[in-house]
């Protein structure tokens, strides 16, 4: 519970009025888009730059407002940004609510960067 506590960071923006239904789906395999957590590729041969991010990792790392500076940068060059591992199995519904603002934060804050944000629905 303690790690929650952390979180006040990533989720104290303006979430709240985002709805993920209309948010863009990524339906190719996910497996098939590099992660953000590499750079450049020769693999980058078009003109979107596309990285994927695992929604539970980012909620590892992310506590700081310099952490998520931390994350832009590595994102400085990627058009768009896919975020995976986004649904949770669990019948808690807290843990269901906090993954789901989770997810809404990190949509809304990429969206200042200029970012396309794009949902898989499963890896």
């Amino acid at each position: 519970m303690k790690k929650y506590l952390y979180q006040k960071f990533l989720l104290g923006c303006n979430y709240e009025n985002l709805r993920l239904e209309e948010c863009p789906r990524f339906d190719g395999d996910i497996e098939q888009v590099i992660d953000y957590r590499f750079g450049e590729c020769i693999l980058d041969e078009s003109n979107n730059i596309r990285r994927r991010i695992d929604i539970t990792d980012v909620d590892q790392t992310i506590d700081t407002e310099q952490d998520w500076k931390n994350l832009i940068k590595k994102l400085d060059n990627v058009d768009t940004v896919i975020l995976y591992n986004t649904e949770v199995n669990s019948t808690n519904e807290i843990i269901r609510n906090y993954r789901e603002a989770t997810l809404k934060a990190i949509i809304y804050r990429l969206r200042f960067f200029d970012k396309e944000v794009l949902i898989c629905k499963s890896a």
